[in-house]
């Protein structure tokens, strides 16, 4: 009997597609019968099945769990990143941080580091203060530093003497020298920025023949540190090259 029923409704259904797909092409004027949600539901599911039967290009074989296991793609492996080793000091330091300069390289003096013929750099010893600088002649044009709370300033004076024999101009500025100081053989720290107008690596000037012009480098450091100090280290960094300054010459 239940054969009968799904033959029977089977052909109904295909009346209906039949009586559909006539009106669709000859346009208006025929009467369709109402159906149920139902049963349009499954006057388009046999509709859809009887399309996909006849299609050639349609494969209604079962896949296997095997086969589907295949078909799955495979998950993505992560790529290892290499790891890149940390920067070395000397090569890591940037204003504000802490590096050593290579204890593979033989200090230089500064003359010869510097490397301006003509020029002789002299280091005359360093002092702490907690402002620079802190006499000046007047009517001369200058910039004041001061030290932050608690804290003083390490300053190294160099002079730079015109040995030439004839003028010339000092320009320490286009060389793009940066310069490190440490004291008791502790971190090395970047000196600071100023508006000095005698700061050795911002310093343009000319120089007559046998003159010489007092030149700094200045870092903060904790007030109690000032009475304490007993050596002073230096390193240049010129590049990428990080080179320690002897300043006993």
């Amino acid at each position: 009997m239940k054969n009968k029923i799904t033959v029977l409704s089977r052909s109904i259904i295909c009346g209906l597609i039949i009586m559909i797909s006539s009106g669709l092409l000859a346009g208006c004027g025929i009467t369709y019968p109402e159906l149920t949600t139902e049963e349009y539901d499954q006057a388009v599911e046999y509709a859809a099945g009887l399309l996909l039967k006849y299609d050639k290009n349609y494969n209604n074989k079962l896949i296997e769990p095997e086969e589907l296991m295949q078909m799955k793609p495979e998950p993505e492996v992560p790529v290892p990143v290499a790891e890149v080793p940390a920067e070395t000091a000397e090569e890591a330091g940037t204003d504000g941080g802490d590096i050593t300069a290579r204890n593979d390289v033989v200090p230089l003096p500064m003359t010869e580091l510097m490397a301006i013929e003509g020029v002789e750099f002299k280091y005359a010893g360093f002092e702490t203060v907690k402002e620079y600088p802190d006499e000046v002649t007047p009517g001369e044009v200058y910039t004041v530093m001061m030290a932050s709370e608690n804290n003083v300033l390490l300053v190294l004076n160099f002079d730079a003497v015109n040995n030439s024999g004839t003028d010339l101009y000092l320009d320490m500025l286009q060389r793009g020298i940066r310069f490190r100081v440490g004291w008791n053989g502790g971190d090395m720290g970047n000196t600071m920025t100023t508006m000095l107008l005698n700061e050795l690596s911002y310093y343009r000037g000319n120089l007559a023949a046998g003159e010489s012009v007092r030149l700094v480098v200045v870092r903060e450091i904790p007030e109690g540190s000032a009475n304490g100090i007993f050596s002073i280290e230096m390193s240049v960094r010129e590049g990428d090259v990080n080179t320690p300054v002897s300043l006993n010459s």
